[in-house]
C-alpha cells in the first residue's frame, strides 16, 4: 500500500480528496438526522439514506460529480453514491482511518465499480447502489477487489494503473443483484 498525492486530477474536474466533501451546507444540513446512538446504526441509517434517495443511473463518459450535485439531482452512478455516503460518514464523525470510497472491480466479469470500505476491526462493504441498505452489512469478500480508497484526506493506491470500464455495467448490476437478492434501484 502507497500513499498517493491528492494532486493527482480526476476527470480534468476533481482531485480525489476533493470528492469527499463532509462540510458542504447539504451534508451538514442532512447528517444530524443520520446520527444514530452507536456507530453501527449511524453507518446502517447514512446507507439507507444514500440507497432510498439517489437512485443509480449509469453515465456515458462517467464524468463525476459532487455529493451535493448527487443529492440535488437525486441519481447518479456508483461512485456519486458511493462518495455522498463516504462524506456522510465522515460528517457524522467516522474517522479518515476507518471510512473510504473504493475504486475497483465486481465479480466474475471485473467491471469497474465504487463502494464504500467501514475499516472497523473487521472489513466491512457499504454498497450505495441498492434499493435499500442490506439487513446485514457483509464484510468485504471476493467478489470486491479494490484498487484505490480515499477520503476527504487520504488516497491509497492498493494497485496501480486502476481504469473504470463501462462496457461491464449491465453485468456488474446483475451480480450485484444476485449478490444481495435484491434489485439496484435504477
Amino acid at each position: 500500500m502507497t500513499l498517493t498525492s491528492n494532486l493527482r486530477p480526476l476527470a480534468n474536474r476533481l482531485y480525489l480528496t476533493e470528492c469527499v466533501t463532509p462540510s458542504t451546507y447539504l451534508i451538514e444540513q442532512l447528517y444530524p438526522s443520520l446520527q444514530g446512538p452507536t456507530k453501527k446504526e449511524t453507518v446502517y441509517s447514512c446507507l439507507d439514506w444514500v440507497c432510498r434517495n439517489i437512485k443509480y443511473k449509469a453515465e456515458r463518459g462517467d464524468v463525476w460529480f459532487t455529493p451535493s450535485e448527487a443529492i440535488t439531482k437525486g441519481k447518479s452512478d456508483c461512485e456519486e453514491q458511493a462518495m455522498t455516503l463516504c462524506s456522510l460518514l465522515r460528517a457524522c464523525g467516522l474517522s479518515p482511518d476507518e471510512i473510504f470510497v473504493a475504486l475497483g472491480t465486481y465479480g466474475r466479469f471485473g467491471g469497474g465499480h465504487a463502494w464504500v470500505d467501514w475499516l472497523n476491526g473487521k472489513y466491512w462493504v457499504l454498497e450505495a447502489t441498492l434499493e435499500r441498505a442490506p439487513d446485514n452489512i457483509p464484510e468485504q469478500v471476493y467478489p470486491y477487489e479494490p484498487w484505490i480508497l480515499f477520503n476527504d484526506q487520504r488516497v491509497l493506491e492498493l494497485r496501480a494503473g486502476f481504469v473504470i470500464s463501462k462496457r461491464y455495467v449491465d453485468n456488474k448490476m446483475r451480480d450485484l443483484e444476485e449478490y444481495y437478492g435484491m434489485k439496484v434501484r435504477r
